[in-house]
């Protein structure tokens, strides 16, 4: 099933310069292949990024965002490292 993937936010770090004030799009192409599904757009963000960059494109301006992969990678790193853990109630 085909899922709409909501672009709200962005945490500000090297890898979203730019991109922290955006308003809400859709999450439409990440290099050229249309997202299906939250699942499917971290599974096409793994992937290696032509020329180390991803392209992303949305709804609304700035139609498309460009990511590193690099600089993604390492903010990833960093917010594991200093997130708050998440408590589970069973």
């Amino acid at each position: 099933m085909d899922e709409i993937v909501v672009f709200l936010m962005a945490l500000p770090t090297q890898a979203t310069l730019g991109y922290a004030q955006m308003s809400p799009s859709i999450v439409e192409k990440v290099n050229g292949v249309q997202v299906k599904s939250f699942k499917h757009l971290n599974q096409l963000l793994d992937l290696p990024a032509p020329g180390g960059t991803h392209r992303i494109e949305v709804t609304q301006q700035p139609y498309t965002m460009y990511m590193s992969q690099k600089e993604a990678a390492k903010a990833d790193r960093f917010i594991q490292m200093r997130a708050v853990p998440v408590l589970r109630r069973d």
